[in-house]
């Protein structure tokens, strides 16, 4: 099995812009505890502060799936998704090089 990496982008409105970088910065310690996971980052932009990311890579399609599910993601989410100014969009990916 080939490892799995995820790139999500989280646009937060400006007038919940510290409350938004709290949130995100919460998945990272639990995440990095969890079974399978070989990395997880949390940016901000420099261009536009509203804008994070997560950069993550999992062992195993099975533990990024597991991360997916959690209750520390679920719990998190749904304190984020009334934050953001739109549509959080995250991709996986498979390394080629």
């Amino acid at each position: 099995m080939s490892a799995a990496y995820v790139v999500a982008t989280f646009n937060v409105k400006p007038q919940h812009l510290e409350q938004g970088k709290s949130l995100i910065l919460g998945f990272v310690e639990p995440s990095l505890a969890q079974e399978g996971c070989l990395f997880y980052d949390a940016y901000q932009s420099n261009e536009d502060p509203s804008e994070f990311v997560i950069v993550d890579g999992w062992a195993t399609q099975k533990d990024l799936d597991n991360h997916a599910t959690s209750e520390h993601v679920a719990l998190t989410v749904e304190q984020l998704l009334p934050l953001l100014a739109k549509p959080a969009s995250v991709k996986t990916y498979r390394k080629i090089s």
